[in-house]
């Protein structure tokens, strides 16, 4: 495109957009590509798939006004087939330029209240009976974005990304077209920025992430010692891995006094993430953004080099390795002034420790605690662990202790659940977490006295 030509769609932009500002995570950009899995029937009903992508490949003007050209490339059996599309963004509305009229695609200032408005019902695209069922926000790989759940075919859009199907088609493709498109990745010059699992990702209210403390801090250091010997984490300076900014992780191994690299954190909101040297899978460590009753599995890595083992959490289960657990209790410690969010876990499986000198076999605690700001009591790195007896953390902030073991096991202040409130109306009986009356303190577990939550290990 010439120097002119270009300044003349810059001039236009500005103009269409300098009323109002337009949407926080823009849909279309130059170095956005889209990926997908395309399903389709074949001439002798043959069901197939193949991959498809989409990509802005650069810019024009159509009537005077600005406009990106995306491309789409569909592989069928015979070879690969490119389509061109114009499209252009104002005000949070996608719009697509057709031959003798403009359709539009998306529209991300919708919600509950307004519900779809009469273009985009009357567009083609949209089934009839389709309506705004929710709207709340995301938080993936540090971009904040809107999220628009519909009525139709569990669909939904993401600001800055389209749809659940493909960019092209926000509502998926006609029945009668034979073929329909998965969402697999989107990309922004070479750097991952959403996945098909992120259309699932926890909401966050109103879009406010702050009330989740954050965890990661130069100076950070995390102290654990088993038995007799002992291990150091500490966080100190960042490192830059798929376009993302993560803090560099350095451990030393069991008592000596190297320190190596040993790997990497992220924290997206409620979400800290995880990659240990040599490694190159982000893994879930952390989801402070969990429910009580909520399964996650937690799962062992041996990492080379004789380093301790890297523990985390998968939101599925992961064959032959990954053991299940369930959120079995959320309240709040006040450590040091500061509230902070308890979460109160429990394996769904009862792991034996070998035979002692007499004979007899130990069963491992299956309860262990995370805490945000500070992580799991057996580690920073050992979030999906089950803690032996002896086994304890501390955490520092410059070469000051902020956190101690024993405080994982305070006191809650704060139960916000109804039922707890139920359950302390007279201050010397005992109850379960449901509210159930019992005649003595469990052997083992979660029980309430006095208005005050106590585990027995």
């Amino acid at each position: 495109m010439s120097t002119l030509t270009k300044l003349i769609f810059s001039l236009l932009l500005i103009s269409i957009t300098a009323e109002k500002a337009v949407a926080s995570e823009t849909l279309l950009q130059e170095g956005k590509v889209w990926n997908y899995v395309l399903h389709y029937v074949t001439q002798d009903f043959q069901f197939m798939t193949c991959e498809s992508q989409t990509w802005i490949d650069g810019d024009t003007i159509i009537d005077g006004r600005p406009c990106y050209r995306v491309c789409t490339t569909d592989c069928y059996e015979s070879g690969a087939e490119r389509s061109v599309r114009y499209m252009y963004e104002e005000e949070g509305r996608v719009y697509q330029m057709a031959s003798h009229s403009t359709i539009i695609l998306y529209d991300f200032s919708v919600d509950e209240t307004t519900g779809l408005t009469d273009d985009i019902l009357h567009s083609g695209w949209c089934p009839e009976d389709c309506q705004v069922s929710k709207t709340d926000t995301v938080f993936v790989k540090g971009h904040y974005r809107k999220r628009i759940h519909f009525s139709w075919a569990d669909w939904c859009w993401v600001e800055g990304i389209g749809s659940t199907a493909n960019l092209n088609q926000p509502f998926g493709n006609p029945v009668s077209d034979g073929k329909r498109y998965e969402f697999v990745s989107c990309y922004m010059d070479g750097a991952c920025l959403f996945e098909k699992d992120d259309f699932n990702a926890p909401g966050v209210t109103d879009g406010i992430h702050n009330s989740y403390l954050p965890m990661l801090q130069d100076g950070k250091k995390w102290v654990t010692t088993i038995g007799t010997y002992s291990y150091t984490h500490y966080i100190e300076g960042d490192t830059l891995i798929g376009g993302n900014t993560w803090k560099k992780v350095y451990a030393n191994n069991y008592d000596q006094p190297v320190f190596s690299y040993y790997g990497a954190i992220r924290q997206e909101g409620e979400m800290v993430y995880g990659i240990a040297a040599e490694q190159d899978e982000p893994l879930l460590l952390y989801d402070f953004g969990l429910n009580v009753g909520d399964i996650l599995y937690w799962v062992e890595k041996q990492l080379p080099g004789g380093k301790p083992k890297i523990y985390y959490i998968s939101k599925s289960a992961v064959l032959g390795v990954g053991h299940k657990i369930t959120v079995e209790d959320i309240d709040t410690i006040k450590v040091n002034g500061q509230e902070l969010r308890r979460i109160t876990l429990k394996s769904m499986y009862i792991i034996k420790a070998p035979p002692t000198s007499s004979g007899s076999a130990t069963a491992f605690n299956p309860y262990y605690v995370w805490v945000e700001g500070i992580g799991c009591e057996g580690g920073l790195f050992v979030s999906g662990r089950k803690i032996k007896d002896d086994c304890e953390l501390y955490c520092m902030m410059n070469d000051s202790v902020i956190f101690e073991y024993e405080d994982f096991h305070l006191p809650g202040v704060t139960d916000g659940i109804q039922k707890y409130e139920q359950a302390v109306s007279q201050e010397g009986e005992i109850y379960d977490l449901q509210g159930r009356r019992l005649q003595a303190a469990p052997a083992k577990g979660l029980y309430i006295r006095g208005g005050k939550k106590y585990l027995v290990r």
